[in-house]
């Protein structure tokens, strides 16, 4: 849950799909599909973009906090099961 920038991002992986919710309703802001294989999300604290492990593709995508869209992908990975942020400072 990223209550700076009111998203909660949860994954189906079932339906290869995250969710962003408002965190105060749970109703969905926008989803973001055609990820199979979505399994783990993090959420940067600075800008509240969501990391996803995508396992079915062998990578991990970074998702805009706005929109859903997807901004990055790191592929040729065996298969991410977590992904986790460090704060920093």
């Amino acid at each position: 849950v990223d209550y700076a920038h009111a998203r909660a991002w949860v994954v189906d992986p079932n339906a290869a799909t995250v969710y962003a919710l408002d965190p105060s309703t749970l109703a969905p802001l926008f989803s973001v599909g055609g990820l199979p294989g979505a399994w783990d999300v993090a959420v940067d604290r600075a800008t509240g973009d969501a990391w996803v492990t995508v396992r079915g593709q062998g990578e991990v995508v970074r998702l805009a906090a706005a929109d859903g869209r997807v901004l990055e992908r790191c592929g040729g990975l065996d298969d991410p099961i977590e992904v986790r942020l460090d704060p920093g400072q």
